[in-house]
């Protein structure tokens, strides 16, 4: 079985990062690089006779789909409300009030009454549209990689070198800057990537459904927290995912 599941995982990792160079190459855009992970996927599950239905293609159970929504949320608050809280940063955003108000169609609401919606909006309803696209990726990694490793390697290992993949498969958009401003110094941004791993939900669950939902919510919540305005004194654009705009 050991050598079976490393030949899988060299199989799918050659397959994945060959998939990556083709996007990149042919700019086929983000959508198709992130279902490039699930293409690998199927395809070395079916050159190795893998059963697809070993792919956490089920739900999961429903403890772990509420920790992929709720432990990003806290994550987020606890980090921006610090900044907040000791006046690192100000708030809010005037420019994500306006997008909010115009999108969420609260004219004459109180500015907090706007981030609540907003942040409803953004963490529950806007939620669903980005997690078809984060499927692909983690059909992939939560899918086929973590469950591949996690046969010949224990779990610290197994979170690691699949934390090194995801990082690595990562890389070419983090280095040309589709991630953080141009003030964010790479090393950082390389540092919090690898830091996040999501392997712990997928070992409970075999499902790929709460990596997903925690990786979309670590996003969208993350990004709906600039409702600073500055921090350290240096404006800070909104990059919320509320990107309608008053005509």
């Amino acid at each position: 079985m050991e050598q079976t599941a490393k030949g899988n995982v060299s199989l799918y990792v050659v397959l994945v990062f060959a998939f990556c160079t083709l996007t990149y190459f042919f700019h086929l855009g983000s959508m198709a690089a992130m279902w490039g992970p699930a293409v690998a996927a199927i395809i070395a599950s079916l050159l190795r006779k893998r059963s697809l239905k070993e792919i956490g293609w089920k739900v999961g159970r429903m403890k772990w789909l509420v920790a992929g929504w709720v432990i990003p949320v806290a994550v987020s608050f606890a980090a921006y409300g610090l900044i907040w809280m000791t006046g690192l940063g100000t708030v809010p955003n005037p420019t994500f009030l306006q997008r909010a108000r115009f999108t969420l169609g609260m004219t004459s609401q109180s500015n907090g009454l706007v981030i609540v919606a907003a942040f409803v909006y953004i963490s529950i309803l806007g939620l669903l549209p980005g997690m078809m696209a984060a499927i692909g990726e983690e059909i992939g990694w939560r899918g086929f990689l973590v469950p591949e490793l996690a046969k010949w390697m224990s779990f610290p290992k197994t979170a690691l070198v699949s934390g090194v993949i995801w990082c690595a498969w990562h890389m070419p958009a983090i280095l040309s800057g589709s991630y953080g401003t141009t003030d964010t110094p790479r090393w950082y941004q390389i540092g919090c990537f690898s830091a996040m791993l999501t392997v712990c939900t997928t070992a409970d669950t075999a499902s790929s459904a709460p990596p997903v939902s925690a990786g979309r919510c670590r996003r969208y919540t993350g990004s709906s927290c600039c409702y600073l305005d500055s921090v350290g004194g240096t404006p800070q654009p909104d990059r919320s995912p509320l990107t309608e705009q008053p005509a």
